[in-house]
């Protein structure tokens, strides 16, 4: 019965902005990378089924550094962080399982602007029941 799943995603962006008379401070926007735009992510999951009643897994998300203002001056760092889960199927029709978001509880921030920045989600642990019929 043990089963092994496995999902990997790649994605290259090369963004630009292709057309504008803005200028900031001196500096065109034309011809820049768009704000907020990570040019390469990665994601791999994956969950092993040890049993019908058991499985257990993980995974990392990374994002390159991006661009926090259009004219590219302010960057933001790249981020790696992985994720773990555990669930147990004590009948057919449910499902517990347990999940611990940003394991290692890295500081990185999710999303940027020109005037602020979003906090990634700090370490997260979750507890869910899934009724199937």
């Amino acid at each position: 019965m043990p089963s092994w799943n496995i999902f990997a995603g790649y994605t290259y962006l090369d963004s630009e902005v292709v057309d504008s008379l803005d200028v900031v401070t001196g500096i065109p926007v034309k011809g820049k990378e768009i704000p907020n735009v990570a040019r390469h992510t990665a994601t791999l999951w994956t969950t092993w089924d040890i049993t019908e009643q058991w499985q257990v897994g993980g995974g990392a998300f990374y994002s390159s550094s991006r661009w926090a203002n259009n004219i590219n001056t302010i960057e933001v760092p790249w981020y790696a962080r992985g994720d773990v889960t555990v669930a147990y199927r004590p009948i057919k029709s449910l499902e517990l399982r347990g999940n611990i978001i940003n394991v290692s509880d890295e500081r990185y921030t999710d999303a940027v602007h020109p005037a602020h920045a979003v906090p990634g989600t700090a370490r997260t642990y979750l507890l869910t029941a899934t009724w199937s019929f």
